[in-house]
């Protein structure tokens, strides 16, 4: 009888890490609930000044377009570093649309929020879910530390019971 019992609650406790990862598993599957929003690539409000300034040098240098930034290009009319910096940084990462082209050391951040002015139109040509997730994927396999911990339970169980 007490066997059995063990048995069952070693069985319960080794499905019950494995849950949480098989329910990741079937959100994956059916994306037709996850949400997606577009995305642009702003500067980041907390950046040091020098780093933003850095880091748009750099992006129109490797690859951003910035003509329209220039004298009569259709955005001129941005009148501050940061939307200036904004634009270039979205530029640049709509052109590769993944998490790590935007972040220039921390000066750039992902929003949903369109950055658009009635003048200059920021392009958004990625989407991705909200709200915003880490570029680092779970992926769903089994909770091995939940696994091991049910096995340690149930052995110092069935020793208790042993000596009962």
């Amino acid at each position: 009888m007490k066997t059995k019992m063990l048995i069952t609650l070693f069985a319960l406790i080794s499905v019950a890490g494995t849950s949480e990862a098989t329910g990741r598993l079937a959100a994956q599957q059916n994306t037709s609930i996850i949400p997606t929003y577009s995305l642009w690539c702003v500067e980041n409000p907390y950046a040091y000044f020098t780093k933003v300034i850095w880091n748009l040098k750099w992006a129109c240098k490797n690859g951003a377009d910035c003509s329209p930034l220039a004298n009569g290009g259709r955005c001129q009319d941005l009148d501050s570093y940061r939307s200036r910096a904004s634009y270039v940084f979205n530029d640049y990462y709509q052109k590769n649309p993944i998490p790590k082209n935007c972040d220039f050391s921390g000066a750039a951040v992902l929003t949903i929020h369109d950055p658009s002015t009635p003048t200059c139109k920021f392009p958004s040509n990625s989407t991705g879910p909200y709200p915003l997730t880490s570029s680092v994927k779970r992926t769903a396999t089994p909770n091995l530390g939940s696994f091991l911990w049910g096995l340690v339970f149930t052995f110092l169980a069935y020793s208790a019971a042993q000596i009962a």
